[in-house]
């Protein structure tokens, strides 16, 4: 069945297309992205500072599969899936210094052990048709 994923009222939240019943995944304090794979498993950044968690669509609690370094990030956000469904990209930034030389789009996987800076970016990045797409990229 064909379903609609959403961030709502500090909530991840999935309903049947036909149906339309909204059910809660899980919270999400200040949404900073999330993305759909391929298996059921939801990617998200639930909040504006912090890494990026997983979490069955079924629901449960969000683990988390990046680890923020302190002394150069505050935040990873905008995950989005690769074709693989076990790699992701996303955004690696400070909100202390968001055009710092450290900002970047990184590639992390859901087993947490990859996490290798891709380019170095102020923006997001989504992946489509064998290409990266970004904004904002630094020179």
């Amino acid at each position: 069945m064909a379903q609609r994923r959403s961030f709502s009222g500090r909530q991840v939240k999935e309903a049947g297309l036909v149906t339309g019943t909204p059910a809660t995944v899980c919270t999400a304090p200040a949404g900073r992205g999330g993305s759909w794979g391929p298996d059921g498993t939801i990617l998200l950044a639930g909040d504006a500072r912090g890494g990026i968690s997983k979490v069955p669509a079924s629901g449960g609690t969000p683990v988390f599969v990046t680890q923020v370094d302190e002394s150069r990030y505050t935040t990873h956000r905008w995950p989005f899936f690769l074709p693989d469904g076990q790699h992701f990209l996303y955004l690696a930034t400070s909100h202390d210094n968001p055009h710092s030389q450290d900002s970047g789009v990184y590639v992390g996987s859901l087993d947490g052990r990859t996490s290798k800076l891709l380019v170095h970016s102020y923006s997001g990045a989504t992946y489509a048709n064998g290409l990266v797409f970004m904004s904002g990229r630094k020179a």
